[in-house]
C-alpha cells in the first residue's frame, strides 16, 4: 500500500498541467522569469517557485521551514505565508491536469528528450537551460544550524514520547515561557511543576486569546511572532501550527514522576529552575 502511495506521489509530480484561466501564479512566473510555457510538470513549477523564494529570501531566517510572502507573492497565494509542505497544495489550486491523449503525448516527448540527453545529444534550441549548480547548504543542514540559535533549555529528544502523555510526569517551564503564560488568568503561578498535558492547553489558550494580533484572517495556521514575547521565547519570527509542539518541548524540562520511565533512566540536576 505504501509503495502504491509513493508511486502515486511520483506520478503527480511528473504529470503535465496547465494553468487555470487568469492564474495569478502564471502571471507571477512570467513577470519574474520573463518566459512561460503552456504545459508544466508539477515538479517543474515547484522548483521554479523554490528558486524564486530562495533568491528573494522569502522565508523566515529564524525558521527556514516557513515561507514569508512579500506583497507580490501574497497576491499570488492570497496568504501572508505558509509552511514549505503547503507549497505544493497552493500551486495545485492554480493548475489543471492535462487529460489523455495529450497527457500521454507530452510524457512520451519528455521521455524522448530525457533519453536524448542521457545519450549526449545536443539540447534543442528552445529547451530549458540546465540549472546552475546550487551553492547552498541542504535544507536540513540549514535548519539544524538555525535551531542552534534557539534558547534551548533542554534536549527534548532524550525523553521518551510516553513521558509527555504520562499524567504523573512533572515538568519545569522555562522562565521565558512562564512570563508569557503569566498573562493568562488560568495560569497557576503558585505551582512549580506541571504535567505536559497541563502546559499544552495553556499555550493553545494564549494563541486563541491573541488570535487577532498573531494570525492573518486568511491563514489560521501560521502565527506571526515578530512583535510578540513568545517569538523571543521560541526564537522565531513565524511559527506554523505543526511546529508549536516541538518548540514547546524545548521550553520544558522533565524532572521526574513518570510511571513509564524508571527514575534511574533520568537523573535531573538539583536546580529547581531553568
Amino acid at each position: 500500500m505504501k509503495r502504491k502511495i509513493y508511486k502515486d506521489k511520483l506520478a503527480i509530480m511528473a504529470d503535465f498541467y496547465e494553468f487555470v484561466t487568469g492564474s495569478p501564479l502564471r502571471r507571477f512566473i512570467y513577470n519574474v522569469k520573463k518566459t512561460i510555457k503552456i504545459y508544466y510538470q508539477l515538479d517543474e513549477v515547484i522548483t521554479i517557485m523554490r528558486e524564486i523564494i530562495r533568491e528573494n529570501c522569502l522565508y523566515d531566517k529564524t525558521n527556514t521551514a516557513v515561507i514569508v510572502c512579500d506583497s507580490e507573492l501574497e497576491k499570488v497565494f492570497n496568504t501572508n505565508g505558509m509552511h514549505v509542505s503547503e507549497l505544493k497544495g497552493k500551486i495545485l489550486e492554480q493548475l489543471i491536469l492535462v487529460t489523455e491523449p495529450l497527457q500521454g503525448r507530452l510524457r512520451a516527448a519528455w521521455q524522448r528528450y530525457v533519453a536524448e540527453q542521457a545519450a549526449g545529444a545536443p539540447a534543442p534550441a528552445d529547451a530549458d537551460p540546465e540549472p546552475e549548480p546550487e551553492n547552498r547548504n541542504d535544507t536540513a543542514t540549514t535548519s539544524k544550524i538555525e535551531h542552534q540559535r534557539f534558547a534551548t533549555v533542554y534536549r527534548c529528544d532524550t525523553i521518551p514520547k510516553a513521558v509527555y502523555t504520562d499524567e504523573h510526569a512533572r515538568f519545569l517551564v522555562s522562565q521565558g515561557l512562564t512570563e508569557v503564560l503569566c498573562t493568562l488568568p488560568e495560569f497557576d503561578r503558585s505551582k512549580h511543576t506541571f504535567s505536559y498535558r497541563q502546559i499544552v492547553p495553556l499555550v493553545a489558550l494564549y494563541f486563541i486569546n491573541n488570535k487577532a494580533k498573531l494570525f492573518d484572517p486568511r491563514n489560521g495556521s501560521l502565527a506571526c511572532l515578530k512583535e510578540d514575547p513568545l517569538g523571543k521565547v521560541f526564537g522565531v519570527q513565524y511559527v506554523h501550527e505543526t511546529q508549536i509542539r516541538d518548540h514547546l518541548k524545548r521550553q520544558v524540562k522533565y524532572v521526574g514522576g513518570a510511571v513509564c520511565m524508571p527514575s534511574s533512566a533520568y537523573e535531573p540536576k538539583q536546580s529547581t529552575s531553568l
